[in-house]
């Protein structure tokens, strides 16, 4: 990640020397080329594009985060550590929202995994 803010730190002093006094230093990490903040509607409009481009259909920015937290709990991620990431008030909201991700499931996912990865004529 550090490597990514680097790099667009660079892409961003760039613009910074292209468009001259007509850059705006809002103080923002992520900004329009102009150094201007991000139009929100805009955001989503390009969202949604790279979406559909990619084959994944609508998608709207908070199916992101519903994504990863479904990950991290399905990868084992203890659901405080997730509540925390999360910036939930209470474990219990996590475990209510994402309570289908929990202990059986995963242990169902593994173990279908296990069956595909290592069954016979699976690929190894």
């Amino acid at each position: 990640m550090l490597k990514m803010l680097k790099s667009h730190r660079a892409r961003q002093a760039s613009e910074r020397l292209t468009f001259g006094e007509v850059w705006v230093d809002s103080g923002y990490i992520f900004t329009t080329p102009l150094g201007t903040p991000i139009d929100p509607r805009n955001l989503l409009r390009e969202f949604k594009a790279i979406c559909v481009k990619a084959g994944l259909g609508d998608w709207r920015l908070h199916e992101l985060r519903h994504s990863a937290a479904s990950l991290m709990l399905a990868m084992g991620v203890p659901l405080q550590v997730v509540s925390e990431v999360l910036g939930h008030g209470s474990i219990r909201m996590t475990a209510d929202v994402y309570g289908h991700i929990l202990e059986p499931d995963r242990q169902a996912l593994a173990d279908a995994m296990g069956s595909l990865l290592w069954s016979k004529g699976s690929l190894r």
